[in-house]
């Protein structure tokens, strides 16, 4: 997928997605060439690692959505 493309999906994502409830979808490319996807609250500004989430679940849990881990 291009620069583009990951851009323009991500911008759709967020419209129609997210926003209607606070959230917006950030991108955060770091020099080594990965790219993070997080959620941010608007109203507090902070942010939430995807990746992250679905490493640190508890397999076991039921309620997949307290299981979000901030992103430091």
């Amino acid at each position: 997928m291009t620069g583009e493309t990951l851009d323009t999906e991500v911008a759709r994502i967020a419209r129609e997605k997210l926003r209607p409830y606070g959230c917006d979808l950030v991108v955060h490319r770091s020099d080594d060439g990965i790219t993070r996807l997080l959620i941010e609250v608007q109203s507090t500004g902070r942010r939430y690692d995807l990746i992250k989430s679905f490493f640190h679940r508890d397999k076991a849990a039921k309620d997949f959505g307290n299981k979000i881990a901030p992103h430091r």
